[in-house]
Parts: structure tokens; C-alpha cells; sequence
């Protein structure tokens, strides 16, 4: 959308479907402007008030020509403006100029379709100043000797999903019977994930243990087609001079609502670590590299139901403090030793806030807790010693429970209480926080915490990926 402003200097965009924006603001010499990054909500007004304009910056750097064909056209884009440049065709230098102040990622791009682009993030710009980024070489296809198509099938013989999913962390699991480690570097630093015009897709590698021939990584997909079995991308390795591109930040994107995401995978005993740019990273009590078991995706923590937990610090005054009839969503793959007779917390922020666990009822158990009101709870029958799904979804004053992807329960039962509602605890892994009961007694494994409503056809993708047989990704 391209508009002015009025003799006021006040502006307004109309018909805004609900997403995450990018605005720049610019007077008309260019010389000063503004960047306003927010959501908006359809059928609701934002307002910005007074935006205050500063002198804008620019980004400058080159692209090493020797790699391109001299017919070869090199272009270079800014992600959030409505800006691409050419690079100087002798020299493989570029200027963008007239940028305002802000964080940026840029891509770069060449003409020929065998190259493929690279993407540059955190890109800082500065007023009245211009950031110079590091040479950026672009890679023929022809430097990676492996490939293999991931597809994706979401018709009823699949993930059984008929609409759009858009922005889905893909779980892709490989083994010895479907890829050769001996062929990509020794961490899979050669790894790479692209559409099929050969643009890249952001991915993160939890595990890659090339001995044993495991490796989970999950790949951002913008959109997963419903009801379709035709759709791929396609995994490249074999280059010996490949760094690795990984970028967990852009895979759980805290723009989109990941907020919190831990894979559970770590070995030191001491932290767990957030996959988001959050980096809400948890410490580990009473634990050790020992608690680091075989789960559901990749390793799982384990649980002792006495002593041991993970404390999420710096999060009692965070993304994570959510209010009182808000939109959020807690999940974790979780398997329980045994029932024994007292509640089993999962993740939880304060008895007075919110949590997903197992009740003393040996129920699953998502609560939230209204002030001087009581705990609002929605529950579901939970077994033993057996992986389940549990997703726990807050909707203003709705509240769902689902296992194993499928929706069990909507109902919510008040359980009377005059407390006032306590919001200043860190989030818990394990145990209920600033309590010394509530311990889990078994494993869990990629927890995560949004910022958003999931949907029944997310929470059911997400399952039908990540159980052990997936039923969404096949290689070819």
C-alpha cells in the first residue's frame, strides 16, 4: 500500500487483514523517516499517535562477481521495505540509501536460477549513518552433490489436513534408512533447504548424531497446502565448504507467537536452552547429563517426581506474562511414569496463573487462574507410561484441551477460589514454581508456549508430524 499523508499530517490504511506489518515512513526529500514494525487485527483500528521521524541510514557491501557469470544479474532486497537495488555490475558493489532506522534482514539474489540467494540477517541501521555488511558470495547448486525432495501430503492417506497451514515448523527426521550421513560434513553444516525456484528456507538442526545416524531439523515452510500430496522442497548436502546457515530465530518466529519453544535436547545437565530469539533459557535443578534420555523427538528430559526441574528465568515479567482472559497456548510431548495420587506439573507460571499438567484425578489438566475467582480447568482421561501430545489453548474466556492432535474437551470447571491472581513467578518446567510439590515423574520433551489461539488444524498438523510415524513428510 502507497499513501501520504493529509495536511495534518496524519495517516490511515484501510482493509488491514490480521498479520504482522512493516510501515515506512518517509518525508518526501527522503531524508528522514521512521520504520514501525507491529500486528494488526481485522476489523480493529491500531493507533500509531505521534510518529517522530529521524535522519534515515543506508546499507552498503559487494557481492563477490568472480563466483557469477559475467551475464549474470545481482540483485539485492530489503526485507520490510519496498526496496530492491542493483549491485554495480564491474565492481559487485551496492548502496541502498534512504533507509530508516531499524533491524533488517536483506537477500541477495542473482539472475541465473542455480544460484542460490542468501539471506543476511540483523542488519542494523542506524540514523544518518550506513552499515557496511561483509562480502556475500552466492553458491551455484552445482557445489552440493546430494539432494532429495521432501514432500509433503496432507490428503486423507497423510496429516489428513485440508486447509493452509502458513508458516509451519516442518519436523524433518532422518536416519540411515533414508540418508547417508558419510555424505555431508560431520555436524550436517552443509545442510540446506530450499523451495523449488531455489529460494532458501530458514531451518534449525536439533540433533545430528552422524554415528548413531540420527538427526531431527525443522524447516519453516511459508505455506503447507491442505488436502495435497504434490508439494516438496528439496534438502541439499555434500559441500565441503559449506558453513552452517542455521537460524532458529527466523524457524520459531516470536513475530508469529513462538514465544517460548524448548527442544528438551540438552546434554550439559545444566541449561535448556530456547529456541526462540527470546532466549528464555532454563537452568537445570537436581539434574545431570543423565537426565538427558531418548524421546519423542530426538532426547527428551527426565523427570525423577522428587527433586529435579527447569526454571525459565527472566520470565515472570515477559512475553510469557500473559493477562487474564488472553490468547495463548502451551504444548509438550510428555509420558508419565505413574500415577501417584498428587498433581504432575508440566509447564506452569504460578498456581495463580496458568499451566498445562496431570491432575491428582489422573486427568490431563489445563488451567488458568482467574482472580479472586478460582481456577478455571479443562481436563482429559491421561494414561501411562506411554508418549502423548498434550496442547492446552486459551481464547479470551474459552479455553480447549486437545491430545494426540484431536480437540477432548472444551468444557470449564471452576474450582472456587479467593486468591488474588499472582502473576510474578517465573515459568517452571517440572514443578509447580515457588511450590515444593506438583513434581513430574516421568519425561518431557519440546515444550513450547505461544502467544496465540492455535488452531484445531495447526494443533492436528503439528501431531500428525511429529508422533514417531510421521504422516506428513516422505523422501523421493
Amino acid at each position: 500500500i502507497d499513501t501520504a499523508t493529509d495536511s495534518l499530517g496524519r495517516f490511515l490504511l484501510k482493509d488491514i487483514d490480521t498479520g504482522d506489518y512493516a510501515i515506512e515512513v518517509l518525508d518526501k526529500t527522503g531524508s528522514e523517516g521512521m520504520l514501525i514494525r507491529g500486528s494488526a487485527v481485522k476489523d480493529s483500528l491500531k493507533d500509531w499517535g505521534i510518529v517522530f521521524l529521524n535522519p534515515v541510514g543506508g546499507i552498503a557491501g559487494s557481492v563477490n562477481r568472480a563466483q557469477l557469470p559475467d551475464s549474470a544479474a545481482v540483485h539485492v532486497q530489503v526485507y520490510g521495505l519496498d526496496r530492491v537495488e542493483s549491485i554495480d555490475p564491474a565492481t559487485g558493489k551496492f548502496t541502498i540509501r534512504n533507509v530508516p532506522e531499524g533491524n533488517y534482514s536483506i537477500r541477495v539474489f542473482a539472475s541465473p536460477p542455480n544460484y542460490l540467494p542468501q539471506t543476511i540477517d540483523n542488519v542494523q541501521v542506524a540514523s544518518n549513518a550506513t552499515t557496511n555488511i561483509d562480502t556475500v558470495n552466492l553458491t551455484s547448486l552445482s557445489a552440493w552433490y546430494g539432494s532429495k525432495k521432501v514432500v509433503l501430503n496432507t490428503t486423507p492417506s497423510g496429516a489428513d489436513v485440508a486447509v493452509d497451514i502458513y508458516r509451519f515448523p516442518v519436523l524433518c527426521r532422518l536416519t540411515n534408512d533414508n540418508f547417508d550421513f558419510l555424505a555431508a560434513r560431520a555436524h550436517g553444516e552443509d545442510v540446506r533447504f530450499v523451495k523449488p525456484d531455489n529460494t532458501p528456507l530458514s531451518y534449525k538442526i536439533e540433533r545430528w548424531d552422524a554415528t548413531a545416524g540420527f538427526a531431527e531439523i525443522w524447516v519453516k515452510v511459508d505455506t503447507v497446502f491442505g488436502n495435497n500430496n504434490t508439494q516438496y522442497f528439496t534438502m541439499l548436502w555434500g559441500n565441503s565448504d559449506a558453513a552452517s546457515a542455521e537460524n532458529s530465530g527466523a524457524v520459531f518466529d516470536t513475530g508469529m507467537g513462538f514465544q517460548g519453544v524448548w527442544h528438551m535436547n540438552d546434554t550439559d545437565g545444566v541449561s535448556c536452552i530456547d529456541a526462540t530469539n527470546n532466549h528464555y533459557d532454563g537452568i537445570r535443578y537436581a539434574m545431570s547429563a543423565a537426565s538427558s534420555v531418548p524421546g519423542a523427538i530426538g532426547s527428551a528430559q527426565q523427570f525423577d517426581g522428587a527433586t529435579n526441574y527447569i526454571v525459565m528465568s527472566n520470565t515472570a515479567n515477559s512475553k510469557l506474562n500473559f493477562p487474564q482472559h488472553g490468547n495463548y497456548c502451551l504444548s509438550a510431548w510428555v509420558y508419565t511414569d505413574a500415577f501417584d495420587g498428587d498433581f504432575q506439573s508440566i509447564v506452569s507460571k504460578s498456581n495463580q496463573q496458568y499451566g498445562l499438567q496431570l491432575s491428582k484425578d489422573n486427568k490431563w489438566n489445563f488451567f488458568e487462574f482467574e482472580n479472586k475467582q478460582g481456577w478455571e480447568s479443562t481436563e482429559a482421561p491421561a494414561t501411562v507410561k506411554t508418549w502423548k501430545y498434550v496442547v492446552g489453548v486459551r481464547s479470551t474466556t474459552k479455553q480447549y484441551l486437545y491430545v494426540d492432535g484431536a480437540l477432548i474437551d472444551s468444557t470449564i470447571t471452576l474450582g472456587a477460589d479467593n486468591s488474588a491472581r499472582f502473576t510474578s513467578d517465573n515459568v517452571c518446567i517440572g514443578k509447580r514454581p515457588s511450590e515444593t510439590n506438583r513434581w513430574w515423574r516421568g519425561m518431557i520433551d519440546e515444550v513450547r508456549i505461544c502467544s496465540w489461539s492455535s488452531s484445531v488444524n495447526w494443533i492436528k498438523l503439528c501431531y500428525m508430524n511429529q508422533k514417531p510415524d510421521d504422516a506428513l513428510v516422505t523422501y523421493k
